[in-house]
């Protein structure tokens, strides 16, 4: 087998790690020198790194490393065919030396969830399409951080609200790095959003809404669904745990009172009843949800 020339490398120019370069055999010849080699040849390839073969790379194909930053690339082809001495192009045209590869440009960025409004857990995820894939070799730190603070108050993937966090800003710093990659930042912070009552709350008698009510009857507070501002109206409403209910007399709290039903009593006469449901749930607003107001007679 005869060789004509060098092999063919794409791209050449402005290439970063995390690239793929593709090689292409020159036209292998008969012993002739001129006819154009038969026989379907087997064609591989030896990629090099400024001069130096990489290991284990034959195809026609090369992805390049973090190995390869600030270095030149090349390839040779050779071709074999049984019963002939195989033959090897010559190197072709050198890349331009590595630049450092970008891990997550565009709209890929961090986002915060709770997938479980119940447990009161954040969890730092991404939103977005990356350029390049985290194939693998990615190391990934989370930083999680109140408002106010200046150390971080967790570092791992998620974080279970307390306490301390109530009113604060809750927020989230993610780096992704990789050898050969510039390294990657982004923040997301928590979002409070509003909570929303489906309907208004109402005081009822016998499963009917009133605006008067009498010694001994039964009042029945009738909370609606109430949603998380991002779910309503398809999302899933948010559960009775998250809810505590006090009933009042002439706006002041009654003692005691602080279930769904209440018994008019007779010092109520002439007084106004009413019930307030208080709805929380972690990284949302708190709502007090009052219902319509009741005249004892």
């Amino acid at each position: 087998i005869q060789g004509a020339g060098a092999a063919g490398l794409t791209p050449t120019a402005g290439v970063h790690v995390g690239d793929t370069l593709t090689a292409t055999p020159p036209t292998f010849l008969e012993a002739d020198n001129v006819t154009t080699l038969g026989g379907s040849p087997d064609i591989t390839y030896t990629w090099y790194r400024s001069g130096v073969a990489i290991a284990g790379q034959t195809a026609d194909v090369y992805t390049l490393t973090g190995a390869d930053l600030g270095k030149i690339i090349t390839v040779k082809a050779t071709a074999s065919l049984p019963g002939r001495l195989a033959r090897t192009s010559l190197a072709s045209p050198a890349t331009a030396a590595v630049a450092i590869g970008t891990i997550q440009p565009g709209t890929y960025h961090p986002v915060v969830t709770m997938p479980n409004p119940a447990n009161g857990i954040v969890v730092a995820n991404f939103a977005g399409t990356p350029t390049v894939p985290a194939s693998g070799g990615f190391t990934m730190t989370y930083k999680w951080y109140r408002e106010g603070v200046v150390a971080p108050i967790s570092t791992a993937m998620s974080y279970k609200l307390v306490a301390a966090d109530t009113g604060k800003s809750v927020s989230v710093v993610v780096t992704i790095a990789k050898p050969g990659f510039a390294t990657y930042t982004g923040f997301a912070a928590v979002q409070a959003n509003a909570i929303i009552p489906a309907e208004a709350l109402v005081a009822q008698v016998n499963g009917a809404n009133v605006t008067t009510a009498a010694f001994g009857n039964t009042l029945n507070a009738a909370p609606p669904f109430y949603y998380l501002q991002e779910q309503y109206p398809s999302g899933t409403e948010i559960d009775d745990a998250f809810r505590t209910l006090q009933w009042y007399i002439d706006g002041a709290p009654i003692a005691g009172e602080t279930g769904f039903y209440y018994v008019v009593r007779a010092t109520d006469s002439g007084h106004l009843i009413n019930v307030k449901v208080t709805v929380t749930s972690p990284l949302h607003k708190t709502l007090v949800d009052p219902s319509n107001v009741i005249t004892i007679s």
